[in-house]
């Protein structure tokens, strides 16, 4: 009886948590500003002012002079960040380094 009410209980709880738990997101791309639809293009080039030294290794370090190829910008509260590639120049003798950093 008692194995009747838990194998009762867990059908009962697995019909329930899909539907609890699979509401729908919004999309990472509604929250995206780019310059075409795949992000493939940059918005804009810039060339840093100073160096950037992130505490944090999921943003790429900025040296100053390098250009700055930005791809994608976060909307509403995500503005803050910004993610890119950075180089030397556009046919720069070193690969380019893809990532996030501040927008500022």
């Amino acid at each position: 009886m008692y194995h009747q009410h838990l194998f009762a209980f867990s059908i009962w709880l697995l019909l329930l948590l899909p539907s609890e738990a699979g509401r729908e997101m919004p999309k990472l791309s509604d929250k995206k500003l780019c310059a075409d639809s795949e992000c493939s293009y940059p918005i804009l080039i810039a060339r840093a002012l100073q160096d950037y030294y992130p505490g944090d290794c999921r943003f790429i370090p900025i040296r100053q002079g390098q250009l700055v190829y930005v791809y994608a910008m976060l909307k509403d509260r995500g503005n803050l960040f910004w993610a890119g590639s950075v180089q030397d120049s556009y046919y720069g003798q070193q690969e380019a380094r893809i990532g996030t950093f501040p927008a500022v």
